[in-house]
């Protein structure tokens, strides 16, 4: 059909779908597998709480959700289903971001 856009792929490329991940706590990306030998409740509160609490700085907020969502989209994941924090303006800032780069949320 000459109203259809096509690619043709060579020898050596092939296409995969876009990842879908269900469940992503944005405000802990900073500090990914750390501190694992805490228990649950010391862990969320030496490191998940001040980190959510640290993203009031919308400034700060952009600079790590942009990493995020880069380093996602660079590993294939096209929608992202995310928890961020309790305050809603940190929030409004990943939503921007996901708009920005362009990531399904």
């Amino acid at each position: 059909n000459e109203n259809v856009n096509y690619m043709r792929l060579s020898g050596t490329q092939f296409l995969t779908p876009g990842f879908i991940d269900c469940h992503v706590h944005a405000p802990q990306y900073s500090f990914t597998g750390t501190a694992t030998d805490k228990p649950l409740m010391k862990w969320l509160e030496a490191y998940t709480f001040p980190a959510e609490s640290s993203l009031k700085d919308l400034k700060l907020a952009e600079i790590v959700y942009d990493k995020l969502v880069n380093c996602l989209i660079r590993n294939g994941t096209t929608t992202a289903l995310y928890f961020a924090t309790k305050d809603i303006e940190p929030c409004k800032v990943l939503s921007n971001v996901c708009a920005k780069i362009g990531q399904r949320e």
